[in-house]
């Protein structure tokens, strides 16, 4: 996607996005580009799925607006970044008898593993400090609404192979 002289090539993964290379980050441009909004909602700042510093702002945005749910952290992630199917990254809070329910870490789950009963009962969840597999019990959710406004559940998950596709 980078060529070496640091400009990004017409063609690759994410040419449908039309990133722009801007004050050391890539960007992309959308819709937005003629709004009038700030050059940050403009040209949101492309911040990959799976990097520990996607969960540094997810986290900080979560806890800086007193743990809201996940539609208030998506809206406000969105004023400055982008991050390819935002919605489907499932994020949670690790469970932890031994801290109060503020504390508990936030992770973002990477893999599901579905029973024999044909039900999500273990996932693998990326946190600040590594991945870990977790029973499913001990993931709370943070609020969300999917495309139908019914409240979604990490039940819904059930419907991806083992892969998390």
């Amino acid at each position: 996607m980078l060529q070496e002289s640091g400009s990004i090539t017409p063609k690759g993964p994410l040419e449908h996005l039309n990133p722009t290379f801007r004050d050391d980050l890539i960007r992309v441009q959308g819709r937005l580009g003629n709004a009038e909004l700030t050059d940050d909602a403009r040209l949101p700042i492309l911040v990959p799925k799976s990097h520990p510093f996607s969960r540094t702002i997810i986290r900080h945005i979560h806890e800086h607006n007193f743990h809201a749910g996940t539609e208030l952290v998506m809206s406000e992630f969105r004023t400055r970044f982008w991050m390819r199917d935002l919605r489907r990254t499932v994020i949670v809070l690790v469970g932890d008898d031994n801290l109060p329910v503020g504390r508990w870490p936030i992770g973002i789950i990477t893999k599901t593993y579905v029973g024999p009963d044909g039900i999500v009962r273990v996932a693998d969840v990326r946190t600040g400090s590594g991945i870990y597999k977790r029973n499913v019990g001990l993931l709370a959710p943070l609020p969300m609404k999917n495309e139908d406004d019914e409240p979604a559940d990490v039940t819904l998950l059930a419907n991806e192979d083992e892969n998390g596709t």
